[in-house]
């Protein structure tokens, strides 16, 4: 599968957010478009079914520094989120805190919408050993608990990443550092976009080596979590969001890395 070009990002970005545009449709598009040819001029209208577009053009490095605001927050991109919010500018000038009150409005919006996408995605790809466990996982957040699910989460994240990649004796940040060496996280294009956003979070963030004499970082660490330095009071309802976006976050790299093989 050839890189989406950028000329495309927005273009696709924009399919994917209307309601007549499924994500099955959005692939596709995405892979019909990646072997284009850039265009010398800006796109100034598009037509397609119901759909008018506009001239707009793309900064290709603001997308990545947006992204990697979020990312090191904890909130990586999967191609079932909502771009434009995820692309947003005005995240740049968030707190941390103010970053999770978006995201969590965002999987909260529209009857819990793009939650639900997201556990789709994840209940799809990932490996069926843990499809009773996850599902155990979010009735208990319906039920209105999310800080004992947030070890088991990490746990799936892990797992599922030695699974696919079969680096079995790897653990911790190793695996993080193996797995990443055979990709494209830094391509101006979609696919190495979502790689990016999810290796940052897991090498700066989740998966980072922590002393646990010093202060407490405020992302959840899988270190402190998994043995059992860090307090559970600071788990929050962002938390379990993040790792639910991280679990489907790496079914859409598993998605873009069989298509590359």
């Amino acid at each position: 599968m050839k890189f989406i070009s950028p000329e495309y990002f927005q273009l696709i970005s924009k399919l994917q957010n209307t309601h007549s545009i499924n994500r099955e449709l959005f692939i596709s598009i995405a892979k019909t478009t990646a072997s284009f040819k850039p265009m010398s001029k800006p796109l100034i209208k598009l037509e397609f079914p119901k759909i008018d577009f506009k001239e707009f053009s793309l900064d290709y490095a603001n997308i990545r520094e947006v992204t990697e605001k979020n990312s090191n927050h904890g909130w990586t991109l999967t191609l079932d989120m909502d771009i434009n919010t995820y692309l947003d500018d005005d995240l740049l000038i968030k707190t941390a805190d103010e970053l999770d009150t978006v995201f969590l409005e965002y999987f909260r919006s529209d009857d819990f919408s793009p939650y639900k996408r997201e556990k789709t995605n994840i209940l799809a790809h990932i490996n069926t050993k843990w499809n009773g466990t996850l599902n155990e996982c979010f009735k208990l957040y319906e039920l209105g608990y999310f800080k004992t699910q947030i070890p088991l989460l990490i746990t799936i994240v892990e797992g599922e990443i030695a699974d696919f990649t079969n680096l079995q004796n790897f653990i911790g940040k190793g695996l993080i550092s193996n797995w990443k060496q055979s990709l494209d996280t830094q391509g101006d294009n979609l696919d190495a976009l979502v790689l990016f956003s999810l290796f940052y979070f897991l090498e700066k963030g989740l998966f980072e080596r922590d002393d646990f004499r010093g202060n407490r970082n405020p992302t959840i660490n899988r270190n402190r979590i998994l043995h059992g330095r860090d307090n559970p009071n600071h788990w929050n309802e962002a938390d379990y969001f993040k790792l639910i976006n991280t679990l489907s976050s790496i079914q859409t790299c598993k998605e873009i890395i069989m298509e590359n093989i």
